[in-house]
């Protein structure tokens, strides 16, 4: 059972982090050749809305989604691990900590870098704000996804008698 809601969060997790990075690419409405798409926006838009998009493939896409994914797993298991266990405000403290060390390494990076406008700009746009909004979404989702699950058992059990 726990396997079931493990796959349950992940995959709510993952249509999570797509439509907020949807929704942000729509929002700063950049220019059409130099958006930026999740990998399977991409080929939404493509193949389902017709809508142009440069290319069906992006390595810049890929780059941006495998390393907000990446982070997104550290933190995912973090707060999976520790999720129903403790106090939620513990919890998220215990996501919170590891997403600054993380923003303070990246920081650390474009400060010797130089403060590049392409990395300052690609790190606050792509990954800052989205990763910001789906860190404090990644407890409320397991939440929500504990309660549709507690609501689905409850009315099989009282389906079977």
């Amino acid at each position: 059972m726990k396997n079931k809601q493990l796959t349950i969060n992940i995959l709510s997790y993952f249509f999570l982090y797509h439509l907020v990075f949807e929704y942000l690419v729509n929002y700063y409405d950049f220019d059409e050749y130099s958006r930026i798409f999740t990998p399977l926006g991409r080929v939404l838009r493509k193949l389902l809305t017709h809508q142009h998009v440069h290319g069906i493939y992006s390595t810049g896409d890929l780059l941006i989604f495998l390393f907000n994914f990446f982070i997104s797993a550290i933190l995912f298991y973090i707060a999976y691990r520790w999720f129903s266990k403790e106090h939620i405000l513990i919890t998220f403290g215990r996501i919170m900590i590891p997403f600054i060390i993380i923003n303070l390494i990246i920081t650390a990076y474009i400060i010797i870098d130089g403060f590049g406008q392409g990395a300052t700009f690609v790190y606050v746009v792509y990954f800052l704000i989205p990763m910001s909004i789906l860190v404090v979404l990644l407890l409320p989702l397991f939440w929500i996804n504990k309660k549709i699950n507690d609501v689905l058992k409850k009315r099989l059990l009282n389906t079977n008698k």
